[in-house]
């Protein structure tokens, strides 16, 4: 989905006109050059970045040919969002120069977070006990496969994936301690299976956290649109003139033109109806043909 970098501004005293970006599918791998961007902007969106690409960055001076030391190599972190950058430019054609993307990467980061407020329920402090033969739930010092009570798994930190780090799990053992355990894997966001690293044992009540969606957020296409639609409105914010006021001449009628904004508000919220009835891409078409 892309990477945002950041770096530091270079030492005060030197007469440095440019930041040249450098990127690698391995670390110890062969550097090119992606982008050379002016002194003064310390951030840069990279929507061809991934997890496992790697980074360097140096301070140029065009003007006497003469460039810093390399920085050192580090990894892009990971992926961000149900969208990127390139899918909000798309839709609402706002260049560079509108909005920088490093501006609009804060955006969808924003939008994301909106958007799972709007299509999911929070599920704090569950119980974890037995629901049925197949999700037994034994806490008996070995078993470290658990279920919650109501799939779908969503988006509970916030950053746009759906996997182990959207649970926050903890025990409490007979004297009252609190025990916090690692989630190593969601193994089924559908049926809410997931793994501990560890087994609690008999004296441990498990308690797990977690956010409950209607959709499948990792594949279905509506929650994309939303965020794409919401973003697109929050961009369009700061960029939308006055538009018409109503008024009347003799029987003729004018009406105030709908704003960019209001337009993919409009349509977002739409798709949220539609995501909380539990419909995707598929049924949404299938209803405009009935």
């Amino acid at each position: 989905m892309g990477i945002l970098l950041k770096w530091s501004a270079p030492a005060s005293g030197n007469s440095w006109t440019g930041t040249q970006i450098y990127s690698a599918t391995t670390e110890a791998g062969t550097y090119s050059l992606v982008t050379t961007v002016t002194i003064g902007t310390y951030s840069y969106y990279h929507n061809a970045g991934t997890s496992s690409t790697w980074y360097k960055v140096r301070f140029t001076d065009s003007n006497n040919n003469i460039q810093s030391a390399y920085s050192i190599p580090l990894q892009g972190g990971d992926t961000f969002g149900y969208v990127n950058v390139d899918d909000v430019r798309k839709l609402t054609q706002l260049s560079s120069t509108d909005i920088a993307d490093s501006a609009l990467y804060d955006i969808i980061v924003y939008a994301t977070a909106m958007l799972n407020s709007d299509i999911q329920t929070s599920c704090d402090d569950e119980k974890v006990t037995y629901i049925n033969s197949e999700k037994e739930n034994d806490i008996d010092g070995s078993n470290t496969t658990f279920y919650v009570r109501h799939p779908w798994i969503g988006d509970y930190n916030n950053d746009g994936e759906v996997d182990e780090s959207d649970f926050y799990v903890y025990t409490i053992n007979n004297t009252g301690a609190r025990t916090v355990y690692t989630v190593t894997s969601l193994d089924n966001a559908r049926i809410g299976k997931f793994t501990l690293s560890s087994a609690p044992t008999s004296i441990e009540t498990l308690y797990v956290s977690y956010s409950r969606a209607t959709v499948d957020l990792t594949t279905n296409k509506l929650v994309d649109m939303a965020c794409i639609y919401l973003a697109a409105a929050l961009a369009t914010t700061k960029l939308d003139a006055g538009q018409l006021r109503t008024f009347r001449m003799g029987k003729v009628y004018v009406s105030r033109e709908v704003s960019p904004y209001t337009d993919y508000m409009n349509k977002y919220r739409d798709l949220v109806m539609k995501i909380k009835q539990g419909k995707d891409m598929v049924s949404v078409k299938t209803d405009a043909l009935v």
